[in-house]
């Protein structure tokens, strides 16, 4: 069986440290997989090589059955790998739209002109930012910043969005709008994987939760059943709170 996207063994070392110890999974079409573990266990390290921002000391990752690990990263964005960051990052000197557009024009179908407008208008109104296309970037909220860098990352027409941290910072009313937005995407199957803290959002939107340790996979379940791992717990909290 061809997964959407595969990791077989794959390893990540800086120098002596050893940040993803051999870590295989794979990834269903229109799944929503959680990716979570405390700081330092390797969550982005692990997106960061899906992405291409990083290559695998060894190991192999496949998107639809072929080999994307040590490709650039415009390579793989144009494979159908598209992500958000922890921090946000809009292109200052554009507009709302024109940001959009810029993903479009250098993206995998590399649209100009009146087709890049109305499809960067089209995304921009999903994310609940239609009527804010011709503001200038830096009159937007937190919130509307991560809602246009999503946009952005839709316009590209990803077969896999990864999400970093993507609710993070955010207010208890922005955080549900935050969620409903996230379900938003579910009904249109894209597939999501999703690295966040906030258990209340890995519970109301992930499937499925992958757990990191130390750069290894200490639990992969059904989120109710990896979250309630005492391994996973002690990870969180400590040998003594756990």
């Amino acid at each position: 069986m061809i997964h959407l996207l595969d990791f077989q063994n794959v390893v990540r070392h800086f120098s002596g440290l050893v940040a993803v110890d051999g870590v295989s999974f794979s990834v269903s079409n229109g799944e929503t997989l959680g990716l979570l573990g405390p700081n330092g266990s390797g969550k982005t390290t692990l997106l960061n090589m899906i992405s291409g921002a990083l290559k695998p000391t060894s190991g192999l990752i496949s998107l639809n059955g072929s080999r994307i690990s040590g490709l650039s990263p415009n390579q793989i964005a144009h494979r159908g790998i598209a992500r958000t960051f922890q921090l946000v990052r809009c292109l200052p000197s554009l507009s709302v739209s024109e940001n959009v557009i810029a993903a479009l024009a250098f993206g995998k179908e590399k649209l100009w002109g009146q087709e890049a407008k109305d499809r960067a208008l089209q995304e921009l109104k999903f994310v609940g930012l239609g009527d804010r296309a011709n503001e200038d970037v830096s009159s937007l909220t937190y919130i509307d910043q991560k809602r246009l860098e999503l946009a952005r990352a839709l316009a590209t027409n990803p077969d896999v969005l990864l999400l970093d941290e993507w609710l993070a910072g955010l207010n208890p009313v922005e955080l549900t709008e935050g969620i409903d937005l996230i379900h938003s995407l579910q009904d249109t199957g894209t597939t999501i994987i999703l690295v966040e803290h906030i258990m209340e959002a890995v519970r109301a939107l992930c499937h499925r939760c992958i757990v990191m340790n130390a750069g290894r996979i200490i639990a992969d379940d059904a989120t109710a059943i990896a979250l309630e791992n005492p391994e996973v717990i002690q990870a969180y909290l400590g040998v003594p709170d756990a």
